[in-house]
């Protein structure tokens, strides 16, 4: 089990990672912008995943192959951002 924050030297990874899953861990903090630099993912799942906080970066919707995301009780706040109308392949969210 994780119990940590997501590091935004995740950013780094854009050119090789296609899958991030960290469900049911202990994940605290905010989600890094960074993540929009994976702009070869192609599911995103961290939900219930502990006491995460602040909105959905903007920035996800550089995540351009991304076709599942799952943020589920996490805690965070805001609305859905614009940037993910970008997101074209997206079946699952």
């Amino acid at each position: 089990m994780l119990s940590s924050s997501i590091p935004s030297e995740i950013g780094l990874l854009s050119s090789n990672l296609e899958l991030f899953y960290a469900w049911l861990n202990e994940l605290e903090g905010t989600l890094p912008t960074e993540l929009g630099q994976l702009g070869n993912i192609r599911e995103f799942q961290i939900d219930f995943s502990g006491s995460m906080e602040g909105p959905i970066p903007s920035e996800f919707g550089g995540m351009t192959s991304l076709i599942r995301v799952y943020l589920d009780a996490l805690g965070l706040t805001g609305t859905i951002p614009t940037e993910f109308g970008r997101l074209t392949a997206m079946k699952d969210m």
